[in-house]
């Protein structure tokens, strides 16, 4: 028979230590048992359970997947609410940093910055904080030499100058971009680049030029670019259809500028993206206004508070609106 040894905490405190660190390793385990078990067991709503899940694997100490769900919260309610959305993927920032630097750490880096940037209108990030997540995202992707990520940065930092009101270094922004895009064999990386140019010049009062980008944009690229091309999550597609009716209504050709604003909300409906179903809606109301149709312009004024309502009142809706 072996002996039996005793051993004894000799202070308080140890035993209060290794009694928290079991206590803490039996949170983990519990933690990641209820997270496999929601993963396997109810697979046909894992997009609705992704910040649940993220919370588990947190609680786990299993920082890539938690990284992982995060990002997939943030997708699943980036279309409807950015305040939301915005905290996820701040998440997926911060939890990046704490990753080994690996390819997985850079990928999931670079998505945060990406999106966080196209954020910029909607959740008040400021130029200074844009710039910040500007060069962090291309920091991670030069090493591991991903120019489509590299653009797709400075594409979406567009989006912060938008927000900051410095036109001009947006449109200019925007044309070197362009030029960079087209250097580069992917569909996605340049119907994002046209996206950014055509709103660069419609921002610019530059109608002629916006048009014509626009109805580029239409001519070239699908109709149902992957949601995973679409930089910042906005349908290039949707966005051209937008601009095309706002030049068309400044332009003098109001019938024709109307029903684009009409096919414009038809198709970010499809999409989910209630953001651009609020611009036409607050540009369709205006055209109304200037054809003295009264009550097709109060109309177009009801549809985009309730649109705004739905996107939980984010600042540039609220603009808009006022």
């Amino acid at each position: 028979s072996y002996p039996v040894v005793e051993y004894a905490f000799q202070h308080p405190l140890t035993l209060e230590v290794a009694l928290g660190s079991q206590l803490r390793e039996r949170q983990r385990q519990v933690h990641a048992m209820v997270a496999n078990s929601i993963e396997s067991q109810d697979t046909a709503r894992l997009e609705e359970n992704a910040a649940l899940l993220a919370q588990h694997w947190e609680g786990a100490g299993e920082l890539l997947n938690a990284a992982h769900w995060h990002r997939r919260a943030a997708e699943w309610v980036g279309l409807t609410d950015f305040a939301a959305a915005n905290l996820h993927w701040q998440r997926v920032r911060q939890l990046a940093r704490e990753l080994p630097n690996d390819k997985a750490a850079a990928t999931l880096g670079i998505a945060a910055c990406t999106r966080l940037l196209g954020l910029s209108l909607s959740a008040n990030i400021g130029l200074e904080q844009a710039r910040s997540m500007l060069e962090e995202g291309q920091n991670r992707a030069n090493p591991i030499g991903d120019s489509r990520a590299h653009l797709a940065l400075s594409q979406a930092y567009g989006f912060a100058l938008n927000s900051a009101g410095d036109m001009v270094a947006y449109l200019q922004l925007t044309r070197e971009n362009l030029q960079a895009a087209l250097e580069i064999d992917d569909t996605g990386i340049q119907a994002s680049a046209s996206m950014y140019l055509v709103d660069a010049l419609g921002h610019a009062g530059r109608l002629r030029e916006t048009l014509e980008v626009a109805e580029d944009g239409l001519e070239r690229f699908p109709r149902n670019l992957p949601t995973e091309e679409r930089n910042g999550g906005i349908n290039p597609y949707s966005m051209f259809s937008f601009w095309r009716g706002y030049c068309l209504v400044w332009l003098g050709r109001r019938p024709e500028g109307l029903k684009e604003f009409a096919r414009c909300r038809e198709l970010a409906n499809e999409d989910g993206s209630l953001e651009i179903v609020g611009y036409a809606l607050v540009l369709a109301a205006e055209a109304h206004c200037y054809g003295n149709e009264a009550e097709e312009a109060k109309m177009c004024a009801r549809l985009c508070e309730e649109n705004s309502s739905r996107l939980k009142d984010p600042a540039n809706m609220i603009a808009c609106r006022q």
